[in-house]
């Protein structure tokens, strides 16, 4: 699930800034989205955007993951560029 979503987020956030997104509207599209297929197989998932920030030619989001099954709850925190 994790290896899904770490190779599913940075084109779903690099198409939403290509569109004129702004960063935190970018990563919250994206997040919606995953929560809403997560929850569809019965995963409790929540991904929030700690930070962003932009170099000029690529976006870094610092965001934390929440994830659970009813069972085991995950907490973890990644980076991604775009």
């Amino acid at each position: 699930l994790l290896s899904m979503l770490d190779a599913n987020l940075p084109p779903i956030l690099d198409a939403e800034m290509d569109g004129g997104a702004t960063d935190a509207a970018a990563f919250a599209t994206a997040a919606q989205a995953f929560e809403d297929g997560f929850a569809a197989h019965g995963y409790a998932l929540v991904l929030k955007l700690d930070s962003s920030s932009t170099d000029g030619s690529a976006t870094t989001f610092n965001y934390t993951i929440l994830l659970s099954d009813g069972l085991l709850d995950l907490k973890l925190t990644r980076t991604v560029n775009v």
